[in-house]
């Protein structure tokens, strides 16, 4: 079952960044996985996508909280020398760049993701707007016909009259006949 965002926001905060936490977690063991087959994986796409997908399921608070939580996580674990903040300027420097992109990630899926639900509900107007429209039609097809029964059957059944006058009357040569009366 997948959990979309209105089914994340609705839920309470301490859920909503418990689920952003544990995606860095797993980023977090499958990174570690990564570095014991191989020596020195790039592990950058993993953690990126740990703050897209929080972003995508909870907004652009968490993907920032995922960004900062995953900035932390990756340069204490991955980044040489191994679990040691030194306050070095190129540490901080990573650590600025790294975060200013989970920053700049979060921020492009969540306008993807309001860009895909805006094209949604404008998709849901267009086909709404559609069988409104097909409704009008059929009600001005309804209209149009009552009115041409409604006309050309008074016309004809004026014309009947006159025709049953003109008979009655005697205008009509003796002798001769309809093609009704079988002539």
């Amino acid at each position: 079952m997948e959990l979309g965002r209105s089914e994340m926001i609705g839920r309470s905060p301490l859920v909503r960044y418990g689920a952003a936490t544990l995606s860095v977690v797993v980023a977090t063991l499958l990174t570690s996985v990564l570095w014991l087959i191989v020596d020195r994986p790039i592990s950058t796409p993993i953690f990126l996508a740990a703050i897209a997908l929080v972003t995508w399921a909870g907004g652009l608070r968490l993907g920032i909280y995922t960004a900062a939580l995953t900035t932390v996580v990756f340069e204490y674990y991955y980044v040489s020398p191994y679990r040691d903040y030194n306050g070095s300027v190129e540490l901080v420097m990573r650590m600025a760049v790294f975060f200013l992109q989970g920053c700049f990630l979060a921020w492009l899926a969540e306008r993807l993701r309001v860009a895909i639900d805006e094209l949604s509900n404008s998709r849901e107007e267009l086909r709404e707007l559609g069988l409104h429209q097909q409704t009008l039609r059929e009600a001005e097809q309804k209209r149009m016909a009552r009115e041409i029964h409604d006309e050309l059957g008074q016309a004809l059944t004026g014309l009947k009259l006159d025709l049953h006058l003109v008979k009655k009357r005697g205008w009509i040569a003796p002798g001769r006949r309809t093609k009704r009366e079988g002539g």
